[in-house]
């Protein structure tokens, strides 16, 4: 029981927040195709952490550090906006340990007459309840939502248990847990709860299903601590401890009773986030912390972001991800976005067919993006990540034209950029040239179009090498990048 006390001290000690907001888009220092945009300014005396995230709503607790002592509020950033809102405002109360989903946020809101309520706040209607009321005998903390139920810890001064509220009905569903044992770090999904158990003596993952109140079952038990669980549909996930320096994170299918280890590299790691097909978490295995996240579609676990200083305290919703960062010495909000695959049309040397490319050419060979009715092609490509040639990876690009051209009778205009032959890597027998790159907002971009490799010592078709437009009359016709003959 003391140590979730402590836990919960920590967390609060550490939060940090701002209420600046800039919007800055960076490259990712990681593997993961994406973009980082920095939500909040944190200074050494006002700054961000612990943010939360559903859809295009971002929350996160702020902590002043002012002349009128340590001050902590809720704010609301709408990625589509400019500004945060504080939703809290209150010079001598606190609200911290905060979480959002369809449209309502929850925090714990405690003063000098209120040791801990559970508030719940709707977006649209800018309304807040207190749905868990504190007293000199019993305090609420560490709420989570997910639709209509809330789920959060009750502490008494012999106990700590996990309750239940339907924010539909605006009603107690009734204890999950009420047992001598300490319970800790509760999460809600579409149907089960989920928490830490203290009943063997060390940390376990149970379960507790609303449909049926209950009772609760095990999900993950053992002498290993088993700690900090997370759920979405119908996926549990959490860290198991197995030695010194050495966390990892597995998942639990409810559905099939199946355990998974996701992770294999001895580090710490610290409060997994699952959404869909993708677990976030932060992790210490290069020397400071990072983000990293496994992909239960590809199986693979990558750095998400890495660089100087820590990364940590994440949450995902979908492709974006939201984490603290104290790389500039002060914690800050910050944002990934998982980029998009988008698949444009190309056409290799325009106005000719088949795309002859001679291996012995020291020209160029032009290329067109096509543009159509969803993508601009001369406004949107980020010309400086173009690659073109065997594999899409070479970076053989040499310019882009300034203007654009209507290269397929489409009246739009194309970009038509020029990469370097002996730079494409071409073989004999390739049939296909691949483009890849990025547009501006760092979503990734391909497209193929057919060729005919031809070898050295073949005169004839050198011409086809050079860097020039040629135009006999026809269009080809193109579909997702392929050519099409009448």
């Amino acid at each position: 029981m003391h140590s979730i006390n402590r836990f919960s001290r920590q967390i609060i000690e550490s939060l940090i927040v701002s209420m600046i907001l800039l919007s800055v888009t960076m490259s990712a220092y990681a593997g993961v195709p994406g973009t980082i945009t920095q939500l909040s300014t944190g200074s050494a005396t006002d700054q961000q952490n612990s943010p939360a995230i559903s859809g295009t709503n971002v929350v996160w607790t702020d902590m002043n550090t002012g002349t009128s002592g340590n001050n902590f509020d809720i704010f609301l950033f709408n990625l589509g906006g400019t500004s945060a809102l504080n939703l809290t405002n209150t010079p001598t109360e606190q609200e911290f340990l905060e979480d959002i989903d369809s449209g309502n946020v929850v925090w714990t809101h405690t003063s000098a007459s209120t040791p801990g309520d559970i508030v719940a706040y709707n977006i649209a209607t800018k309304a807040a309840s207190t749905i868990a009321s504190s007293s000199s005998a019993v305090h609420f903390e560490q709420p989570a939502i997910h639709g209509r139920y809330i789920t959060f810890l009750r502490v008494t001064s012999s106990q700590i248990d996990v309750d239940l509220y339907d924010n539909l009905l605006g009603v107690p569903l009734g204890p999950v847990t009420n047992d001598a044992a300490a319970q800790g770090r509760p999460r809600v999904g579409d149907d089960v709860v989920v928490y830490e158990d203290y009943n063997s003596g060390n940390a376990d993952i149970f379960g507790w299903r609303i449909s049926t109140s209950g009772p609760p079952f095990a999900i993950a038990t053992g002498p290993n601590a088993q700690t900090q669980p997370d759920i979405d549909g119908n996926t549990v996930v959490w860290v198991e401890n197995m030695g010194t320096g050495n966390d990892q994170i597995f998942a639990y299918d409810l559905t099939s009773a199946t355990t998974t280890q996701l992770t294999t590299v001895p580090s710490n790691k610290i409060q997994p986030r699952i959404s869909g097909h993708r677990v976030v978490w932060s992790d210490d295995r290069n020397g400071n912390l990072d983000i990293f996240a496994y992909d239960f579609s590809t199986h693979t676990e990558e750095a998400l972001v890495t660089g100087p200083g820590d990364q940590f305290l994440a949450d995902i919703d979908g492709d974006r991800v939201v984490y603290t960062s104290n790389a500039t010495g002060f914690e800050q909000v910050y944002l990934f976005t998982f980029s998009t695959n988008i698949t444009v049309g190309i056409d290799i040397e325009p106005g000719t067919f088949p795309n002859v490319i001679n291996l012995k050419s020291k020209g160029k060979i032009p290329v067109a993006i096509l543009s159509s009715a969803t993508f601009d092609a001369l406004t949107q490509v980020d010309k400086t990540s173009l690659a073109f040639g065997h594999t899409g990876n070479e970076p053989s690009l040499a310019f882009c034209n300034p203007g654009g051209e209507d290269v397929n009778g489409d009246g739009l205009p194309d970009l038509i950029c020029h990469f370097e032959t002996q730079l494409t890597g071409f073989q004999l027998g390739d049939t296909s040239g691949v483009l890849t790159g990025k547009d501006i907002n760092g979503n990734l971009l391909s497209g193929t179009d057919s060729v005919q490799i031809v070898s050295p010592g073949h005169d004839d078709d050198d011409r086809r090498g050079d860097d020039r437009e040629r135009r006999d009359g026809r269009h080809k016709h193109h579909e997702h990048g392929e050519h099409h003959r009448e």
